[in-house]
C-alpha cells in the first residue's frame, strides 16, 4: 500500500504535485538541492490551498494539515523510505 511519496524537484509541477498528494492524506517528501526553492514551494502550496478554503472548496482546517503532510528536503536520503516517487 502506498502512504509515502517522493517527489524530485519543488518547481512549478513538483510543487503541484506535492499539494495534491498531500491534500488526499499522503505524507510528501518534497526534494530540491535549492533551499529557496523549497521555501517557495511550501509557500505556493499554502496560498493555494488557502485559496481552495477562501472559495469553500476545502475546509479551512485542511490548510494546516496538508501542509504539515510535506517535508521539505535537499537530503535525497529521506526519500529511501517512501513507497512511490515522482
Amino acid at each position: 500500500m502506498i502512504k509515502t511519496i517522493g517527489v524530485l524537484g519543488a518547481g512549478q509541477m513538483g510543487n503541484g504535485i506535492a499539494h495534491v498528494f498531500a491534500q488526499y492524506g499522503y505524507r510528501v517528501f518534497l526534494y530540491d538541492i535549492a533551499e529557496a526553492q523549497l521555501e517557495k514551494a511550501v509557500n505556493t502550496i499554502r496560498q493555494n490551498l488557502e485559496r481552495q478554503a477562501k472559495k469553500g472548496a476545502i475546509a479551512e482546517s485542511l490548510v494546516g494539515e496538508t501542509v504539515g503532510r510535506i517535508t521539505a528536503t535537499k537530503n535525497m536520503a529521506d526519500l529511501a523510505g517512501c513507497d512511490f516517487c515522482v
